[in-house]
């Protein structure tokens, strides 16, 4: 800088006539004098030299209508006159920064504008040129921040991002210019803290202000805080300024538990639980924080605590470390280990300690409900799996596995509670079982055996041993279970395998791959069999299916009743015996039984599809049902081949065929390793889905027979040939072992010279040592039991096409740990809505859900519901007046599902777990919680609210009943 101010010396030289001195002269930035000098060059463009009252830095000027101004700042007169030639003779642009107001000295003014006279930019319109504003409020130019910027003159100019500039926008834009503070226009106790406790320049700004003509912007500042964060504001900044803004951040931390127990909102808590919170918050407050009373300590620490989760998800959101953001819990939990710091810290959101007491909270709440077994242990280890939903770690990546095992845990509580089995009735005959429990397993019995398999693991802590009880009790059960259905078993078999309400494999496609395809002409069908896939795979594929964009569900065909296959709503589809490839997946292909006596080859499966007369009649002349085995429909890498996909995409093909081993070869793998199965598990799947989709196929998803994982096995010696689960029987006298059964007759495959097969029937024993992951030939319900069942994209639905209208899966109400006794609840015929257009979004009221399905104007095939609407705990909304008027009768129905499911679930759940309730695809949760809004939240009150960014649920039971006048 330039002579910015005069000397002693200058000063006493005086100034000549016209002349004055007026203090110190105003900092000028290049935007003043470019916004005042385009005003006067629009007027009058001759004039070349200018005199400003001002004082600033050499610079050149780019102004419109001028072009190159030079800024030239003299430090007096004497200094005026010594420069001015240099820019008189060349004839150049140029303005003057001179310390005197009025005119230039007499002989002079004739080489300047204005007859010399000395031009002044007043302080509103520097204002306006620093903050780029068309206009500024009262406030602002009595402001003491509007004198401190002026008088700096080092201050860059900025955007204030409007036209306006009140005062709140000018603290926001000078805190965030100068100090990196950007609160997004929102300034709160959560983003004031979180920013506290990440920026590092407080020392500096206290530094600053601590210059006496500072003094007043730091006092207006508190005060601005004081208006716009009250109470808390102050604290945190006087910390920020002290270098603790990470250390009240920590202490925010614990104090978030304390202060719902203080106000009231943790219901749990308990009067003693009150006091010593309000003790210790206001001793800890008032010692670190500068603060009066202790009843200003409590209320400011009521506000950091109800700041404490906005303030951490700020800190998250802009530091994006996730190191940083572990090491700053860690740190913060170690002041929660602190003896004297309340019990109630661990119901925290964000404290690893609190994460911790909330898993031991579901390991004991297990441990409990195993010895009770009632619905009242469902609901209490409902909640303390709640209380780890809302924890941050929930989210964690690195626990998934621990919330999964947790969550799987408490749903096979709720299955040993519900035990649906146990109620079933059927024919009286031998195999009454084999009819009933087969249905159950396909339509729930996965489940279980998916939860038994991610719940098994070691009793290393409480969580672990409540787990571990849990799933002894459940393998009791399954044990007990797959004995009963053994037995029943042997009586199918010994009666001719009737069909009513099972499928023998070799009529699989029989029954359901050919009806479908004569339902209509337009109809293609790919054949999908996963080698191995037990029920357990199937509902975890079935379940990922549903949330990708395609978003792929079972056809409502299964639903029609002249298609119907048995009373599940899967069909019941049980594999050759014994359940091995050689036997089962060549009965499949074939559509016949095998011989006895021969151990086929897989290999003949292309010629078997190729020769099954149940698909003939839809080829014509030499055409023939194409199938591609490993070797063909797969690359060496394990993706899906170019033949593949080509056959899949071959448009006269009414029905092709692929096989995928993935499943079955993991079985042969280290018992070690844990497998997920979803759609992204399997290379080749995604991309052959995909290609379906684009030929306008349908799929029928099914596999050649179950298998049980080794988890739980103990080795038996086998007595002569066979396999890991089955051995020859060599004579009807023959004696059996424990859990052994012996099959002979149609359906089953006998080596030549043997009276029959021996089946091991439970998931605990096996023939020999060295398990690999996963066995199967035996007789169990995960092995003999089939998953074989038709699916399509919700998203290409064909219109007036009933038979390829998509549904989701339903999932079993003790899934969603609803464990009431529906036993005697009335079926319902209701009418199936049709799919939606092509490429159109299917509309949310119309979804077709479990036991809810929106009227038609046209009559429409019918479908017993799963079971009826569940509105136990809602029954008093179904029957307010206000209710009834404000939805027909499907959008009543799934209104009322939707209460009862969170009414249980203390007025919140994840949105997967509402999406399960009231049975809506994934994709689509976010659209069916739209449409109850337009039911539930009269005048705009959110009675139903949806956390999209956290996948939450709530339900406001107060506001609920208080609009509905009814009492839940």
């Amino acid at each position: 800088m330039s002579g910015a101010r005069t000397t002693r010396r200058e000063r006493a030289q005086g100034p000549e006539a016209g002349a004055a001195f007026a203090g110190e002269p105003p900092p000028l930035s290049r935007q003043d004098l470019e916004a005042d000098l385009g005003t006067l060059y629009e007027h009058d463009r001759n004039h070349h030299l200018f005199a400003y009252f001002g004082s600033g830095s050499e610079d050149v000027l780019d102004v419109k209508g001028a072009g190159q101004v030079y800024v030239v700042p003299v430090r007096s007169e004497l200094d005026l006159r010594e420069r001015l030639p240099r820019y008189a003779e060349r004839n150049e642009r140029a303005v003057f920064l001179v310390p005197f107001v009025g005119h230039v000295p007499l002989d002079l003014q004739a080489s300047f504008a204005l007859d010399g006279r000395v031009r002044r930019v007043g302080s509103e319109a520097r204002l306006r040129h620093l903050f780029r504003v068309a206009e500024l409020d009262d406030e602002v130019r009595h402001s003491a921040l509007a004198g401190y910027l002026l008088a700096r003159g080092d201050v860059a100019p900025t955007n204030a991002g409007a036209s306006r500039l009140t005062v709140d926008r000018m603290w926001e834009t000078w805190l965030r210019e100068a100090w990196g503070i950007d609160w997004a226009g929102r300034l709160s106790v959560d983003t004031l803290l979180g920013w506290a406790a990440i920026s590092g320049h407080g020392a500096a700004f206290a530094s600053e202000m601590s210059a006496a003509a500072a003094a007043p912007v730091r006092e207006a500042l508190l005060e601005h805080l004081d208006r716009k964060v009250p109470g808390a504001g102050r604290v945190i900044w006087k910390a920020w300024e002290q270098g603790q803004g990470a250390a009240l951040l920590e202490l925010a931390l614990l104090l978030e538990p304390l202060a719902a127990v203080v106000e009231g909102v943790d219901t749990d808590a308990t009067e003693q639980d009150r006091g010593a919170s309000t003790t210790w918050m206001r001793l800890t407050v008032k010692g670190e924080c500068p603060l009066g009373s202790a009843d200003d300590a409590l209320q400011v620490g009521v506000a950091l605590g109800r700041a404490a989760d906005g303030a951490m998800r700020y800190f998250e959101h802009r530091t994006a470390d996730a190191g940083r953001v572990r090491t700053f819990l860690n740190q913060a939990d170690r002041r929660a280990l602190a003896d004297d710091v309340p019990a109630v810290v661990r119901r925290s959101t964000w404290l690893p300690t609190a994460w911790r007491a909330q898993l031991d909270g579901v390991g004991a709440a297990l441990t409990r409900g195993v010895g009770a077994l009632d619905e009242e242990a469902v609901a209490q280890v409902s909640v303390a799996l709640r209380g780890l939903e809302r924890h941050k770690l929930y989210h964690d990546a690195d626990l998934t596995a621990v919330v999964k095992r947790a969550t799987m845990a408490a749903r096979l509580l709720a299955w040993l509670v519900a035990r649906p089995e146990q109620r079933l009735t059927g024919r009286p005959t031998p195999y009454a079982d084999a009819e009933g429990l087969g249905r159950w397993y396909a339509d729930e019995g996965g489940y279980v055996d998916w939860a038994r398999r991610v719940a098994r693991g070691p009793e290393a802590d409480d969580l672990g041993r409540g787990v571990q009880a849990v799933v002894r009790a459940a393998d009791a059960a399954r044990k007990e279970l797959d004995h009963r259905f053994a037995r029943a078993l042997q009586g199918w078999v010994e009666a001719g395998q009737p069909a009513q309400q099972l499928v023998p494999i070799h009529d699989a496609l029989k029954r359901i791959a050919a009806p479908f395809l004569n339902t209509d002409a337009s109809h293609k069908l790919l054949v999908l069999l996963l080698d191995g896939m037990a029920w357990a795979q199937a509902v975890e594929i079935l379940t990922s299916l549903g949330e990708i964009p395609s978003a792929w569900g079972p056809l409502t065909w299964h639903q029609l009743q002249k298609y119907r296959v048995g009373e599940g709503f899967f069909p019941a589809v049980l594999a050759a015996l014994p359940t091995e490839t050689e036997v089962s997946r060549a009965a499949f292909f074939a559509g016949k039984p095998m011989k006895d006596g021969k151990r086929e080859t897989s290999s003949k499966d292309v010629q078997r599809f190729r020769d099954n007369k149940v698909l003939a009649p839809f080829f014509e002349g030499s055409a023939a049902p194409e199938l591609l085995l490993r070797a063909e429909g797969h690359t060496s890498g394990g993706d899906v081949s170019e033949a593949a996909l080509t056959l899949v995409g071959k448009s006269e093909a009414r029905v092709v065929g692929i096989v995928i081993n993935a499943i079955d070869n993991s079985l042969k793998a280290d018992s070690q390793q844990n497998h997920r199965w979803d759609v992204g598990a399997i290379r080749s799947l995604g991309h052959l889905l995909d290609k379906a989709r684009e030929a306008g196929r349908s799929v029928l998803m099914a596999s050649d027979h179950g298998h049980v994982p080794s988890d739980c096995f103990q080795a038996v010696t086998r007595v002569g040939e066979g396999g890991a689960r089955w051995r020859v029987w060599s004579r009807p006298d023959e004696p059996l072992g424990e859990g052994e059964f012996a099959f002979t007759g149609t359906g089953v495959c006998t080596p030549k010279g043997a009276y029959g097969v021996v089946l091991l029937g439970d998931d605990q024993h096996r023939y020999g040592g060295a398990a690999h992951a996963g066995e199967h030939g035996g007789a169990t319900l995960a092995e003999v039991m089939t998953p074989c069942f038709l699916i399509g994209s919700a998203v290409d639905a064909e219109e007036g096409d009933v038979a390829r209208a998509v549904t989701r899966a339903p999932v079993p109400s003790w899934w969603i740990f609803d464990v009431r006794d529906t036993a005697d609840a009335p079926d319902e015929a209701l009418p199936v809505a049709p799919p939606p257009k092509r490429k159109k979004a299917v509309p949310e009221a119309q979804l077709t859900l479990a036991g809810v399905v929106p009227e038609q104007p046209a009559p429409a095939p019918v479908v017993a519901a799963p079971a009826a609407v569940a509105v136990g705990r809602a029954a008093a909304l179904a029957l307010s007046p206000e209710f009834q008027a404000r939805a027909g009768k499907a959008e009543q129905d799934l209104a009322l599902r939707a209460v009862d499911f969170l009414l249980g679930r203390n007025g919140a759940a994840t949105a997967a777990a509402f999406a399960e309730a009231v049975g809506a695809m994934a994709f689509r949760v976010g659209g069916v919680i739209a449409n109850l809004q337009g039911v539930l939240n009269v005048d705009g009150y959110a009675v139903l609210r949806h956390d999209s960014a956290k996948g939450q649920v709530y339900l406001d039971r107060d506001k609920l009943n208080e609009l509905f006048e009814v009492t839940l």
